[in-house]
């Protein structure tokens, strides 16, 4: 799926914790969207340093 935005400025090895809004700074998508892909990076390492790579649930792993 496409998407119009002004700019990809999201970097993993940045290791930031947040997007601050400024006074006077006009906001744009971009910070929005940073915010954004801070939090999905966050969560999906969180994720995996708690439960590995290869987490599957008990009752159904998926696996016959």
């Amino acid at each position: 799926m496409k998407a119009d935005t002004s700019r990809d400025s999201f970097q993993k090895t940045g290791r930031y914790a947040g997007v601050r809004q400024q006074q006077g700074r006009i906001q744009t998508d971009a910070d929005w969207n940073e915010q954004i892909d801070i939090a999905a990076h966050r969560s999906v390492t969180a994720n995996r340093d708690a439960f590995g790579e290869t987490a599957a649930p008990r009752e159904n792993p998926g696996f016959a």
